[in-house]
């Protein structure tokens, strides 16, 4: 499997609210799970696959070569002290490459000051724009 990217939202606690890893190659599918905001808990949802047709997992590539995440480093500190965290992985080559952040959703509010973290928005914004028709619930493109 070639993992293409991965997205999880997690609670200030470290539970992770939701989760989507797309993976391209021999493969193309989207897993993903939604958990919900419980702070704790009891059960891990089962995790749900989606396939994905080769032109989208192309169109998500070259999302995520224009991004060019390597050259990003890591996102804005948002002064937020509570809330949630997200992480973006992506496959550089041979490179997992991960991005964290906080309370991303409130860059937009003041996107000058959050330019890495609005590059990462958008991305994810547009990859639900494809994999949502596909199946994908809507609540693991959720920024908070």
């Amino acid at each position: 499997m070639n993992l293409l990217f991965r997205y999880t939202l997690r609670n200030a606690w470290g539970t992770r609210i939701s989760e989507i890893s797309v993976f391209g190659g021999e493969d193309n599918t989207a897993r993903f799970f939604v958990a919900g905001e419980e702070r704790f808990p009891r059960s891990i949802p089962e995790e749900k696959t989606v396939s994905v047709d080769p032109s989208v997992i192309r169109t998500l590539e070259a999302m995520a070569r224009d991004l060019d995440v390597k050259e990003l480093e890591e996102l804005e500190h948002i002064l937020v002290m509570d809330g949630v965290t997200q992480e973006f992985s992506f496959y550089n080559r041979d490179e997992l490459i991960t991005l964290r952040g906080n309370n991303l959703q409130f860059c937009p509010e003041e996107p000058s000051l959050y330019p890495n973290a609005m590059k990462m928005i958008r991305f994810l914004e547009s990859a639900g724009q494809l994999l949502i028709p596909l199946g994908v619930d809507e609540g693991c493109f959720l920024l908070g």
